[in-house]
């Protein structure tokens, strides 16, 4: 892990009422699978709940996971994450990055706040938290 470079301070959307609101409005127009494929930066330790108790394990993010931009705002954002012979996909909202000065850890932190706000994407509301492969 690196120590961090410059001093901690708040997440820019955090810092005022406008800023929050000027965010949002941002957030709402973004293509969030482009956005995500410029900015973060593969291979990354993580820690990310699995199922089915939801344990928090340590996994290494290898990829972001193909979708079309559309296929984005219905699901979501995932995370391809291999495991032994299995390959798991991670919503973006579950993984933190371990190594806090990361790039990747702000780039996180801004979905999950989009995610926040406006809730889980239009295709994902009302499916379990867990589910097998095949289907929920």
């Amino acid at each position: 892990m690196t120590p961090p470079k410059r001093p901690v301070r708040p997440y820019p959307w955090k810092e005022s009422p406008w800023a929050e609101c000027e965010y949002l409005s941002r957030w709402r127009l973004r293509e969030w699978q482009d956005w995500f494929a410029e900015r973060l930066k593969f291979p990354f330790q993580a820690l990310a709940p699995h199922a089915p108790r939801g344990e928090t394990r340590l996994i290494t993010v290898t990829s972001l996971q193909a979708l079309r931009a559309e296929e984005a705002r219905r699901f979501g954002i995932y995370l391809v994450c291999p495991c032994g012979d299995e390959v798991f996909l991670f919503g973006a909202t579950a993984v933190t990055p371990v190594d806090i000065a990361s790039p990747n850890t702000a780039v996180l932190a801004e979905y999950r706040a989009y995610r926040d706000v406006v809730g889980p994407p239009s295709d994902t509301r009302n499916l379990p938290r867990f589910f097998e492969a095949g289907g929920p």
